[in-house]
């Protein structure tokens, strides 16, 4: 038997496939932002070890400057260079696909041998997204995947060094305004004890747990929580960023704000129709709950009075056979019938 699609179906289908288009765009709107040079200067002077002597400015201008996207207008002042990543999707005959949302790589300033290091960048709405052994799994393919991309056959001296930086944008409470790290680490169990060496570290994974930016000083996260605050509107967090980072704010990087706002405030406006559906048939159905208890009780009401109006029939006829049972024994007390009654 075909089921039967009713227009409140219809409606509610058309809403739910219009919200999970309007995720899909967040989220890329989203990646285009921690693409931008300037975000992604400031997170890799925080999470990168080798970069945190050098300034934002200088990491724009010195380390990310090969990977600039081609632009018509690339000498426009107002274009924000953003990060062009190599190949995302890594594809696998035997693990199959997996795509990333930002990977590329960066070399170390300085003389001598040239230090290359591969940096990969999720964002994640929520911690129902991202899981530890997630971040474990993502690290160990931007390892295994550079066999036949930066080293060669059995040439693993040249394997770089991984880190995997996750932001999740609305982590639980406890992880709000945090960074946590796991590395990978050579420890001696046994004899005599030695100074870590530099292939020690090979790999790193970062999570920074953003959430509201008065309830931290550390600068990256006030950064970042002002970027992705779904409370501030746009026009604020241009001059919170300007007056406290001094960054320049781009096109780019201005229309990339406003348009995850707009898809921020959008969820909201829903979220807050959907609530208060909710609430209107709660109070609906307590409205319809309160009116049947009001029914029960007027009926209860009519039983008792019922009930006492019986009673009372039964007293006032009690009563009477009373008064008449006296009376006749007053009329045989008076004829001298029967005594002792």
């Amino acid at each position: 038997m075909p089921i039967e699609i009713t227009k409140e179906h219809a409606r509610d289908m058309k809403n739910s496939l219009f919200t999970n288009k309007a995720r899909e765009s967040y989220d890329a709107e989203a990646k285009k932002m921690i693409s931008q040079k300037i975000v992604l200067a400031k997170i890799l002077k925080k999470c990168v070890p080798e970069l945190e002597n050098y300034s934002a400015q200088y990491i724009m201008e010195n380390i990310l400057v090969d990977k600039i996207v081609p632009s018509e207008v690339f000498l426009d002042q107002d274009v924000s260079p953003m990060i062009e990543g190599r190949n995302t999707e890594d594809a696998s005959v035997s693990e199959g696909y997996v795509r990333f949302d930002l990977v590329f790589d960066i070399q170390l300033p300085g003389p001598g041998k040239v230090v290359r290091i591969v940096v990969n960048i999720e964002i994640q709405k929520n911690t129902k997204r991202y899981s530890f052994k997630r971040s474990v799994y993502y690290i160990a393919r931007l390892v295994s995947r550079q066999k036949g991309i930066i080293f060669l056959k059995d040439n693993y001296t040249n394997l770089a060094k991984v880190y995997s930086i996750w932001i999740v944008t609305h982590p639980t409470k406890p992880n709000r305004n945090t960074i946590d790290v796991a590395e990978f680490n050579r420890k001696r169990i046994v004899g005599k004890s030695r100074k870590a060496t530099r292939n020690s570290d090979l790999l790193k994974v970062i999570v920074i747990s953003l959430g509201d930016y008065t309830e931290t000083n550390d600068e990256l996260l006030r950064f970042l929580d002002i970027i992705f605050s779904p409370d501030i509107e746009p026009e604020d967090k241009f001059t919170m960023l300007v007056s406290e980072f001094g960054i320049k704010i781009s096109e780019s990087f201005k229309e990339g704000i406003e348009i995850m706002y707009e898809y921020v405030d959008a969820f909201a406006r829903d979220r807050a129709q959907t609530i208060i559906a909710r609430l209107e048939e709660k109070i609906k159905s307590l409205t319809d709950e309160r009116k049947s208890m009001a029914d029960q009780i007027k009926i209860k009401d009519d039983e008792i009075k019922s009930r006492d109006d019986e009673r009372k029939i039964w007293a006032d006829e009690r009563k009477s056979l009373t008064d008449e049972i006296t009376m006749l024994r007053n009329k045989l007390k008076e004829a001298g019938g029967i005594k002792n009654i």
